[in-house]
Order: C-alpha cells, then sequence, then structure tokens
C-alpha cells in the first residue's frame, strides 16, 4: 500500500537489554515505510541506553530519549510529546511485531484500529473484520470488547495523534497497572469510528503471574478502580447509556496481594463488593468464592500451579498450605477447572 501519513511507534525501554535488539528490528521492518520510532530510556540500568543509541546514529527513523526513570506511564507520555505522526502505535520493548504489522492495520477514517495478536504462550486471539460507527455501534463495541484484553492495552492499535493532542489526552502516571485501560476510556470519549481488523501481527510477552510482578499497594488498586469508575460514568452520560465496568474491575482487583488476602481478606471483599457487585452485595462470599477471576482459593491454586511451573517448589509448598489453612472449609463447593482441581484436591488430602 501508499504511505498515507507519518506512524509514530513509542517504546517505552527498561530492563529490556535481552529483547530490544528484535523489536526494534521488527518496527525498522515494516513494509509501511512512513514512521518515526521513538525509544524512550526510562532510566534502565542496563544496556539499553547504548543499544538505542546505536540504532539511533545507523538509521535517521530512530529517535532517542533519555529520562530518569519514571514509570511506563511517563515514558509514554514522554514520547508522545516528541511524535510528530499523524498515527500513534505502542510497543512494548519486551515484544515484536510482523513486518506488515502497520500496513494490516492502516485505515485513516476510523479513530482507533485494534488487532489481535499472539502471545509467547503458542496462544492466538484473532478478531472478526467489525466497523462501529456512531453511538449506537458504539455502545456495543463497548459492551462487547472492551473487557477484553485487546482492547484494554495500548499496544496492537493504531492511534490518531490528533485526538490524543487535541484532548490532551496522557498516560495517569499514578496508575502502574491498568493505566493502559483508563487511557483507553478516556480515549474512547471522543471516537466516532472504530475498526476491529483481522490480523494477529503481534507477539506478546506473557507473565506467569502479574501480581507478583507489580506487588501493587492496596491504595494503588483503589485509585486505578475509582478512575475506571469515574471515566465509565463520562462516557455514561455521553451515550446516555448506564455502563458497566464490573468485568475490567474484577481484572485489577485480582491484582490485590494474595499475602494480605490471608492474614486479613476483609478490606479485598469490601472493594469486591463496591466495586465488581455493586449496590447488590446479596450472597457476598457465595459470588466472590465462585468468581473465576477474583476467588482467593482459585488465586491461591493458581500461584501454586505458578510456583511449580518455575520451580519454586517450597513456595509452592508454602501457598498450598496456607490456602488449605484458611479455606480448607469451603473448598468443596467451590467449582474448579480440571487443572485446578488437581491442587485443589493436594491441599485438601496432604495439608
Amino acid at each position: 500500500m501508499m504511505n498515507q501519513g507519518l506512524v509514530s511507534f513509542i517504546v517505552p525501554i527498561y530492563k529490556a537489554e535481552r529483547y530490544i535488539h528484535k523489536c526494534i528490528d521488527s518496527l525498522l521492518a515494516q513494509t509501511y515505510t512512513d514512521i518515526e520510532v521513538i525509544l524512550v530510556d526510562d532510566g534502565s540500568p542496563d544496556n539499553c541506553g547504548v543499544i538505542c543509541d546505536d540504532y539511533a546514529a545507523r538509521d535517521k527513523r530512530v529517535k532517542v530519549i533519555h529520562q530518569q526513570n519514571g514509570g511506563v506511564s511517563a515514558a509514554r507520555n514522554r514520547g508522545l510529546s516528541y511524535a510528530a505522526g499523524e498515527y500513534v502505535a505502542f510497543v512494548d520493548a519486551d515484544d515484536l511485531v510482523t513486518k506488515d504489522y502497520i500496513e494490516e492495520l492502516f485505515d485513516n477514517h476510523a479513530d482507533l484500529v485494534i488487532g489481535g495478536y499472539k502471545d509467547t504462550g503458542n496462544h492466538t486471539f484473532a478478531l472478526s473484520e467489525e466497523q462501529y460507527v456512531g453511538k449506537e455501534a458504539l455502545i456495543e463495541f463497548y459492551s462487547t470488547h472492551f473487557h477484553r484484553l485487546y482492547s484494554t492495552v495500548p499496544w496492537g492499535k493504531l492511534y490518531k495523534w490528533s485526538i490524543i493532542q487535541e484532548n490532551k489526552l496522557s498516560f495517569d502516571t499514578r496508575i502502574r497497572l491498568g493505566e493502559d485501560l483508563v487511557f483507553n476510556l478516556r480515549y474512547l470519549q471522543y471516537c466516532s469510528e472504530i475498526r476491529l481488523v483481522n490480523a494477529t501481527n503481534y507477539l506478546y510477552t506473557t507473565y506467569s503471574c502479574t501480581e507478583e510482578r507489580y506487588n501493587l499497594r492496596i491504595e494503588e488498586i483503589r485509585y486505578t478502580l475509582e478512575q475506571m469508575k469515574e471515566h465509565v460514568s463520562v462516557l455514561s452520560e455521553k451515550w446516555n447509556i448506564n455502563l458497566s465496568c464490573k468485568d475490567s474491575s474484577a481484572i485489577v482487583l485480582a491484582t490485590y496481594p494474595m499475602k494480605k488476602i490471608l492474614s486479613d481478606s476483609r478490606e479485598y471483599e469490601i472493594l469486591y463488593a463496591q466495586y465488581v457487585i455493586g449496590e447488590n452485595s446479596a450472597n457476598l462470599y457465595e459470588r466472590l468464592y465462585s468468581d473465576n477471576i477474583c476467588s482467593p482459593v482459585i488465586r491461591g491454586i493458581r500461584l501454586v500451579k505458578m510456583y511449580v511451573k518455575s520451580g519454586q517448589y517450597v513456595k509452592a509448598l508454602h501457598m498450598m498450605r496456607k490456602v488449605k489453612k484458611k479455606y480448607g472449609k469451603i473448598m468443596p463447593s467451590i467449582h474448579f477447572s480440571r487443572y485446578d482441581k488437581v491442587v485443589a484436591l493436594l491441599c485438601r488430602c496432604f495439608f
């Protein structure tokens, strides 16, 4: 296809030395050649900064920004401040794209284009070709897609720079997990047309346990939930309909540290009642313990599986004992998946 406008790739970089070469190479190999690649070295303590400078010296399409570590939101915001393109595409430093990534995404009419992806666990998430134009269609898009990973993350998409610039949109630096979801909620307020494309040209690096990776404070989780609630309220008012963000709230709430739940679960239960169940909190415990995303029992068992898979057998045994001690009596009443059921039975029988 002919180039139809400059696309700015924005890549926040921190401790990604083992991935960064493949990531940058994949961006520079695009069949759509009217691009710039903005690499934001977020105070990375490894050789990422040097690697980025080397690429910039060899290819004029590459811009490098060095800054003190401020987190992924601050890095993306800094990249946005340097972007010169008509379109923006965010890419994480440990991911990569196929050479026809932008060519497959490009649509100069849609305000937001979303593609599918493949992950490092050999899973493929393909979307059907869909186009959502006007209020009623956008409501359908939100209800059908917005609680899915491909809609809430910043990668796998093509944004219009004019919408970001004119409405002063940025990533909230106070949020460490869920900042992309909040950004997309704000961006959605200014969209008239969204398109889904049947392309899986983004390769996403998965992590086995988000909870342990981020170790969020409870105050951070509550703040994120409040921001989601606030921006969904704005959309509800704009579209004159009562929208829900319970599914997305459950995903954020599931990052609440298990060690705190096992010592005192009261606040976790309060947050679940407030942000997931809503006004009608009847049967709170029955709903919480059967919730496939938020159930503390199911979450504990998945942590056990993660520890076993990564060879952390002592941690796995400790977690099994803790789950059995706190939730052993109610385990028989919980519906487990086939693979979770094996660990649940081990907990009940041997600890």
